[in-house]
């Protein structure tokens, strides 16, 4: 029987080396031994009590061991008043202490905001972690820094926060040993001349235990941080949820590395904004932020972030887990808390080691963690909406490129370019929140040259770019035909018109026999596919679905678009790789692999019996098998 024992406000749990330490506890004037050290984490943390082994239940056995001592083990009589008895927890009767850290009146008016005032230099902003220190990026003072000596004009820098009527003086700077070469590591700490008073309006943001863990969807706000130009619209309530580690690791991390596993200190915190990129002309390159998530209604400084390199806004941030232990040195007072929020969803079920796919140049896609085959989101799929009469597939190759099949988007003979939107992060009848989805406007459509002929593909140029995301990521390319040991659907809608995703599975058929099945009825880079039994009809044709394959690492690659008015026939895409790649500028073609297609040299090579035999694939392939067998 193991009773928890939680501390009171500043109390220990449990002694630093675990002696097996007793357990003692006070009752009418006289001490008495209730357990003794069984478990527990740390020493003296908040919502982690500390569990102990009963003593009473090992009355008799205890009695047995120490039989004959004088003077023998005093046992308390029960007490007249029963003890109330524990009852099983459960969703009403479960509470957590929260820290008095991280309390904000709302979003953007943050207590614990510091501007450093350096003479010469402008503000650099910080947070307020203790009454008694400031964290900030080491790179703002990084010039006046030395390792022997303290800055010279020390005695001149201010401390600026909010509420305060008077700038507080520095008494101490306190740089990471790593700051000057390492990103992750660019923290330093100032100390307060004077320590200020918690109890008015300054509080200190929290910080995370090293072995705490936000969770997936843990709700986040960008804040100043450090010396950079203000960010581009009111970011301070640009609110974010935090991917999943799968996500944040594959998209943002280095390929073909194995995923932490849920529970593990994060190698990186990913935000997933809950509105669409800012309009084309703003720019994030110069605006340091700082990542704040919630749990609990209580905010945690989570991460931090140098420049972003590409305008976009920032999507990945150093985590402050590892620093904990630095932090807490240094400052002896600094609110380094666990997590207070629990819910770790399907995610915490996970006991699987995932190797994240590989990228190309341009970086990561066609990740999809799982098989999506109904009614869930493929990142890459397009709804393209044209003139606002029909919708076509389309499939996002580069962040500002859709390639969908020319005969949907364009009328046989139309001169003219339709207005066309195209829709990303839907999932048909059932949506994600809006805050999910990305629209933009078709600005002009490009075909290849195809002498003498309608060419199948058409690139889609969108009027800004996309930000990559789980809900909005392009697919792979491949040059060379089919990725060799990959498995292939055909992606599209069931109903034009409630649009939920379908897959359906299918074989590629060799180009000879492809060639045997529809003579004279195809064009030069064409791939047949064979459906798996019971799935002809999952796809509906007139809105050009697509063919994809996954490969033997995970990544999905687009290697097809439907031809018009065929469920088997598609465009291979792999011929087309010169035209696309000169085109977009950041496709992501896979190194080359597989077979690939070509035309049959003559028609010599199929029985005479083939040609009347394509109304059904699977009698006619059983023909010429056995025809190749009588051969052989």
């Amino acid at each position: 029987m193991e009773p928890p024992a939680g501390p009171r406000a500043g109390g220990t749990s449990r002694r630093r080396g675990d002696s097996g330490g007793p357990l003692v506890c006070e009752e009418g004037g006289r001490w008495f031994q209730a357990g003794i050290t069984s478990f527990g984490f740390g020493c003296g943390r908040r919502n982690r009590p500390g569990v102990f082994t009963a003593v009473a239940p090992y009355e008799a056995w205890i009695r047995e061991q120490v039989m004959g001592s004088e003077p023998g083990p005093t046992f308390l009589s029960q007490s007249p008043q029963p003890q109330s008895v524990l009852s099983e927890p459960t969703d009403e009767n479960c509470t957590i202490a929260l820290p008095e850290c991280g309390k904000a009146p709302r979003p953007g008016a943050w207590p614990w905001e510091a501007q450093v005032i350096v003479p010469g230099s402008r503000p650099c902003y910080g947070a307020l972690v203790s009454e008694s220190w400031v964290l900030a990026p080491a790179s703002c003072f990084l010039g006046r820094i030395s390792s022997d000596h303290q800055p010279g004009d020390l005695d001149n820098w201010r401390v600026l926060l909010p509420s305060r009527p008077r700038a507080e003086h520095v008494a101490r700077l306190v740089p990471h040993e790593n700051a000057s070469w390492d990103d992750a590591s660019d923290l330093a700490l100032l100390q307060l001349h004077e320590p200020v008073n918690l109890g008015a309006a300054p509080r200190p943001v929290c910080l995370p235990h090293p072995d705490h863990y936000f969770l997936p969807g843990s709700r986040c706000r960008l804040a100043h941080w450090g010396r950079g130009e203000p960010a581009p619209g009111s970011s301070s309530l640009l609110e974010a949820e935090l991917l999943g580690t799968w996500w944040c690791h594959c998209l943002y991390g280095r390929q073909e590395a194995t995923v932490p596993p849920p529970g593990e200190p994060p190698q990186a915190l990913c935000p997933a904004y809950q509105e669409e990129e800012e309009a084309a002309g703003r720019c994030w390159n110069y605006s340091h932020r700082s990542l704040l998530c919630r749990e609990e209604g209580t905010w945690f400084l989570a991460g931090i972030r140098n420049f972003p390199s590409d305008c976009i806004r920032p999507r990945v941030f150093y985590p402050l887990q590892t620093h904990g232990p630095w932090i807490s040195h240094v400052t002896r007072g600094a609110y380094l808390e666990d997590q207070l929020a629990w819910d770790w969803g399907s995610e915490g079920e996970e006991t699987e080691t995932h190797i994240c796919p590989p990228h190309t140049e341009h970086g990561a896609c066609g990740l999809q963690p799982e098989p999506a085959l109904v009614g869930i989101l493929w990142p890459w799929l397009a709804e393209v909406h044209v003139a606002g009469e029909r919708v076509c597939t389309g499939i996002l190759v580069a962040p500002g490129w859709v390639l969908a099949a020319t005969h949907c988007v364009l009328r046989p003979g139309s001169t003219t370019v339709p207005y066309i939107e195209v829709y990303l992060g839907r999932a048909g009848a059932s949506p994600l929140p809006q805050s999910h989805q990305v629209s933009r406007s078709v600005i002009s459509i490009r075909l290849p040259r195809h002498l003498g002929l309608r060419p199948p593909l058409a690139l889609l140029e969108l009027n800004s770019r996309v930000e990559p995301s789980p809900s909005a990521l392009s697919i792979c390319l491949h040059p060379g035909g089919i990725p060799l040991g990959s498995s292939c659907w055909v992606l599209g809608w069931k109903d034009p018109q409630d649009r939920v995703p379908v897959a359906a599975s299918v074989s590629i058929l060799t180009p000879r026999l492809c060639h045997c099945l529809y003579q004279g009825n195809m064009s030069p880079g064409t791939f047949c596919v064979l459906y798996a039994e019971g799935q002809e009809d999952r796809c509906e044709v007139t809105s050009a679905p697509s063919l994809l394959c996954q490969t033997e690492g995970g990544s999905w690659v687009l290697v097809g678009m439907a031809i018009r008015g065929s469920q088997e026939l598609f465009a291979a895409i792999g011929p087309e790789e010169t035209w696309i790649s000169q085109t977009v500028g950041e496709a992501h073609f896979l190194p080359p692999s597989g077979f690939p297609l070509w035309p049959p040299e003559s028609s010599d090579l199929c029985p005479p019996d083939m040609a009347g035999a394509s109304g059904s694939p699977q009698a006619a392939i059983f023909l010429l098998l056995l025809t190749l067998l009588i051969q052989g």
